[in-house]
């Protein structure tokens, strides 16, 4: 039963994933060669979901450090941790700040950048952005691995996936509970 709820949760995450900004098909990644990913979350509950499911696909480092998003200083520091990276995931379920659409225009100049949000955007927000934005509304653990897989292209809200999704057996009609 918990599984089918699962399902459940992930089919109507699918549904609600709002992506902006996608026009030149950033989304999803498709050649991983070359890539140095960092993972950056900055107020989002379940970066260690997102961030496991990311690795499932190729290295994506963490950057363990704690940025404040409102922060000057700690966004600038954090853009000083980003220069080794040509990939950056920047992952918040807070408001925008100016700080960090600063950061994002900033970053987009030399790197591919990734805005993951979780929570109800506007999105006239992000019309100063070149980066592909993704939004889910569902704030949750089930929620981080969806954004995660749609990135890798496991999960796809038009066409074909082009990497194996991670689920649970009921997805495909396999009773978990039965030996």
């Amino acid at each position: 039963m918990e599984n089918l709820a699962r399902v459940k949760e992930e089919t109507n995450t699918i549904k609600q994933l709002l992506v902006f900004n996608n026009d030149k098909a950033q989304l999803p990644i498709v050649k991983l060669t070359g890539l140095n990913i960092a993972s950056v979350g900055l107020g989002f509950q379940y970066t260690s979901v997102f961030d496991s499911i990311a690795n499932k696909f190729t290295k994506v480092e963490q950057l363990a450090k704690s940025y404040n998003s409102e922060s000057i200083s700690s966004l600038n520091l954090l853009n000083d941790d980003l220069k080794l990276y040509n990939c950056v995931i920047l992952k918040t379920s807070k408001p925008l700040s100016k700080g960090l659409v600063a950061l994002v225009t900033e970053l987009e100049k030399t790197k591919q950048v990734i805005l993951v949000l979780n929570g109800t955007y506007q999105k006239s927000g992000f019309s100063t952005f070149r980066s592909p934005v993704i939004i889910s509304p569902t704030n949750s653990a089930i929620g981080a691995s969806c954004l995660a897989q749609f990135i890798f292209g496991a999960i796809v809200t038009n066409g074909k996936a082009i990497r194996l999704k991670y689920s649970v057996p009921e997805e495909v009609g396999i009773n978990s509970d039965r030996s």
